[in-house]
């Protein structure tokens, strides 16, 4: 457990974008949108809040999806695996798309656009979109 707390935290700092980086960001936004919301304390505070509440989601999301692997079959069979290369002093398992899906024949959790949707959905609270058409071309091969 202690482990598994580590990389939630360790997987959102990573992530995670320091306070004065944010806030060249904020500046870069309002020198391209022609406004000066890196000036105002109230948009300045506004920008931190949204971003802190990004952060925690985002956290709340890995940890989410972290104990839904390891309660599943596969998570069981990792654990038990990563158990057996510390004891040993073997290389770890690695954590992927694949593994998530399915590890050493069991069967793992659900892994796909909607997962991914899920974990980000957040940022439709922090930003304004719109749709949008996208076409595909696909090169004919030689």
């Amino acid at each position: 457990m202690a482990a598994n707390a580590f990389w939630v935290s360790y997987s959102a700092y990573v992530r995670h974008i320091p306070r004065a980086e944010a806030d060249k960001l904020l500046e870069l936004l309002s020198q391209e949108n022609g406004q000066n919301w890196s000036k105002s304390i109230q948009h300045t505070h506004v920008w931190h809040e949204k971003l802190d509440r990004v952060v925690e989601w985002y956290v709340e999301k890995v940890k989410e999806y972290a104990e839904k692997y390891l309660e599943s079959p596969a998570g069981k069979k990792m654990r038990a695996a990563v158990v057996r290369a510390r004891r040993y002093s073997k290389a770890l398992p690695t954590v992927d798309m694949d593994t998530l899906r399915s590890f050493d024949d069991a069967e793992g959790i659900s892994w796909g656009m909607a997962e991914v949707c899920d974990i980000f959905y957040i940022l439709s609270e922090a930003t304004q979109f719109e749709d949008m058409t996208v076409e595909i071309h696909k090169k004919p091969f030689d």
